[in-house]
């Protein structure tokens, strides 16, 4: 079993001060007083950034030890980052795996097409293409039965300012 946080599903009802309380100390979240946006466009107190879960040689191992069985394991893979934080991830699979990886979907050709990002909010980038997989660092909407393939290193309930205005 590969240690992954204990993040799952914290409770919907928790307010920022207290969520901070319950995953405090893992350095690639962040809480903000005054909300923030995300990339998705969304708003949050909480950021997740992938990329000191990279810059973490440990972190990094873990996560690709995740998703190497499961991308090795498809025909012909093609292995494409989604820009900014998918990026050095897909490279890094891609290496592990020994398959041809890019950016831009004009460069794929053919074989099974995986999808790369670093964190899932809604899921509308990686909807945007349509693959046989999709991997992700951090799924922060909490949903692990999101209507896609995904395979999440972790997943957990980050609310979006958004949730609250529903």
């Amino acid at each position: 079993m590969l240690p992954i946080p204990e993040l799952s599903n914290p409770s919907a009802n928790l307010r920022p001060m207290e969520a901070k309380n319950s995953i405090s100390g893992l350095s690639w979240i962040t809480y903000y007083p005054e909300p923030v946006t995300l990339h998705s466009g969304y708003h949050s107190h909480w950021l997740v950034d992938a990329t000191l879960i990279y810059a973490d040689p440990q972190l990094r191992k873990i996560v690709l030890d995740c998703w190497e069985p499961i991308a090795a394991s498809w025909r012909h893979p093609y292995i494409l980052g989604i820009p900014r934080g998918g990026v050095p991830w897909a490279q890094a699979l891609a290496e592990r795996i020994d398959a041809p990886w890019g950016t831009h979907l004009s460069a794929y050709q053919r074989g099974s097409l995986l999808v790369v990002d670093d964190v899932l909010t809604t899921g509308t980038s990686l909807r945007a293409i349509s693959a046989k997989s999709y991997f992700v660092v951090v799924n922060r909407n909490g949903d692990p039965e999101i209507d896609l393939p995904v395979t999440a290193w972790a997943t957990m309930y980050l609310p979006l300012i958004e949730d609250d205005l529903q």
